[in-house]
């Protein structure tokens, strides 16, 4: 699976049948014998809590909460502030120390800069996720999911210059 690739997971606690379910991309992994009761208050937690410290860096999205009678859907949208509202509008959780996705959309930041002394033609290349920068002596490429760069230098430097969106004169 891709870096930053949102992965679809789905967790089913059956209290009478004590058993815990969770599926994740499309296969269920089951477990029985819990020693649930018939009722419980239930806090979700994603990350750092008082019984894990150490977890994974995740973003969760589109979070639906249910009985089967009565279904919470958190599509966790917000920006700022530590209050998490349903779909309805009500807030009905708090999360700490969160950082919002949106804010990343919103308010881009510069990852890669690259200046060049000559005329560059440039394309993206989205299978493998990676800026390509082209000049008649090289080849660059900008790997956007690893933000890492690679050069390789051509053999036989291209004798014509590149000319990408520029009227020339000695041409007719």
């Amino acid at each position: 699976m891709k870096k930053r690739s949102w992965m679809p997971v789905k967790i089913d606690i059956d209290l009478k049948g004590n058993t815990l379910g969770i599926l994740i991309n499309g296969r269920w992994y089951r477990a029985i014998d819990f020693g649930f009761s018939n009722t419980i208050t239930p806090k979700i937690y994603f990350g750092k809590n008082e019984h894990y410290f150490d977890v994974p860096k995740m973003a969760i999205r589109n979070l639906t909460i249910g009985d089967g009678s009565k279904n919470y859907s958190f599509p966790l949208n917000e920006w700022s502030g530590k209050n998490v509202y349903s779909s309805d509008g009500d807030n009905l959780g708090v999360v700490d120390n969160p950082v919002w996705l949106i804010i990343e959309s919103y308010f881009w930041a510069p990852r890669f800069t690259r200046g060049f002394s000559e005329v560059a033609g440039v394309n993206f290349n989205e299978a493998a996720q990676k800026l390509i920068m082209f000049k008649s002596d090289s080849l660059i490429s900008y790997d956007v999911q690893r933000n890492n760069l690679t050069g390789q230098t051509y053999q036989n430097k291209c004798p014509v210059p590149p000319a990408f969106g520029q009227k020339h004169n000695q041409y007719p």
